[in-house]
């Protein structure tokens, strides 16, 4: 693939993505546990790939690493059979081609950012930095969010609904067909 990619070979994903579905369904066909299986072969993979062409953009370690995940759902969810190799080899090489897409978009506002910044005599900014300010700010409100969970469900766990007045308690609505249901499920 490293190769491919070096001599601008058109349609890589094809070739890869083929093989990469060959391979999993090899996986899947001889495997007693698939999960272990098909992720140890994807750790392997991904290690090979960082030592071998550790310029790598992060979007192939995550196309890799989506095949081996739908791989495992697929042939988990259908077993080995024409219908859900055909599935996998239709998924994987459609997110190759949108993957391609979107590379080229990136390509594009890159392109686009650079003459803005020029422009504009700053020349530090460009698509990357905000796409990594972008995930870095959703990282953070992941974690702040998750924070602010914990501590509700900590305090939601602290109420004891029999200590409550009764005029209180969860009221029971009447639907429009004449069920009763409770407000709280």
């Amino acid at each position: 693939g490293g190769l491919m990619h070096a001599f601008k070979f058109p349609f890589t994903g094809i070739f890869v993505g083929g093989l990469s579905v060959l391979f999993i369904t090899l996986i899947a066909l001889n495997s007693r546990n698939l999960k272990q299986d098909i992720f140890k072969a994807l750790t392997i993979v991904l290690l090979i790939k960082l030592a071998v062409s550790p310029h790598s953009p992060i979007a192939a370690y995550f196309a890799v690493s989506l095949q081996a995940v739908l791989g495992f759902l697929i042939f988990r969810l259908f077993s080995t059979n024409l219908a859900s190799i055909l599935i996998l080899t239709v998924v994987t090489f459609l997110a190759s081609a949108i993957q391609k897409i979107i590379i080229s978009l990136w390509h594009a506002i890159d392109q686009y950012i650079f003459w803005v910044a020029k422009k504009l005599d700053y020349n530090t900014f460009n698509s990357e930095t905000l796409v990594y300010l972008y995930i870095l700010i959703y990282a953070v409100s992941g974690v702040i969010v998750g924070f602010l969970i914990r501590k509700i469900t900590t305090n939601v766990d602290k109420v004891n609904l029999e200590d409550m007045p009764k005029n209180i308690q969860p009221s029971v609505l009447k639907t429009t067909k004449g069920k009763k249901r409770n407000l709280f499920f």
